[in-house]
């Protein structure tokens, strides 16, 4: 936008002024530095600068008989290059910054996931413990509050931390029978790899 603002407030309205003034004897080429609407649309502006730059060049000589310095033309060709390198470089940017915050969102909806079958198994496994229970559900309280995009019916349902919550309490995961935590060893041991699938 730099850029731009220097070329729109210098450059180009010398050039047109110059240019409508010098050709004024023919009005077909004086119609073309006549000064077009603004936009702020970029590629429309891309469009207005290099119309503009290709007159001139095609022009110059009766411009320069009229007071426009030959450096001008120069300035406006590089001032115009450089805006679009600057624009190129700023749209691969944004697709960088999109794609990116695309992925780091199917990371957290995916960990989502795997904290819900982890929060499914340790309901099961502090059952018998009021403490632990209150415990983890702080701990998964914590998590959610790192989630900005879970949904808010799930947000409302959450128990305040450190208070107890049954198994099976509206708005988190529903416990697994203990029937499907059979095969483990004791219910008090740490959940190994795989255990949260399982229990699943």
């Amino acid at each position: 936008m730099e850029l731009r603002r220097g070329l729109e407030a210098h450059l180009l309205p010398s050039i047109e002024r110059i240019g409508a003034f010098a050709t004024r004897s023919d009005a077909q080429v004086a119609s073309q530095f006549a000064t077009p609407p603004r936009s702020r649309n970029q590629a429309a502006f891309v469009t207005r600068a290099a119309n503009l730059l290709d007159v001139a060049r095609a022009h110059q000589d009766t411009l320069t008989r009229n007071g426009l310095a030959r450096s001008h033309i120069a300035e406006l060709a590089n001032g115009l290059a450089e805006f679009r390198d600057a624009t190129a470089q700023a749209q691969v940017r944004k697709q960088h910054h999109h794609d990116t915050r695309t992925k780091l969102e199917r990371a957290v909806a995916e960990l989502i996931k795997v904290l819900g079958l982890l929060d499914a198994y340790n309901r099961v496994r502090f059952r018998r413990d009021a403490a632990l229970l209150g415990r983890w559900t702080a701990l998964r309280t914590i998590g959610r509050v790192a989630s900005p995009r879970a949904k808010r019916g799930e947000e409302s349902s959450e128990p305040a931390p450190g208070a107890s919550s049954p198994p099976g309490t509206t708005g988190t995961p529903v416990a697994p029978s203990e029937t499907a935590l059979a095969s483990s060893r004791d219910d008090e041991d740490p959940p190994r790899e795989g255990r949260p699938r399982a229990a699943a």
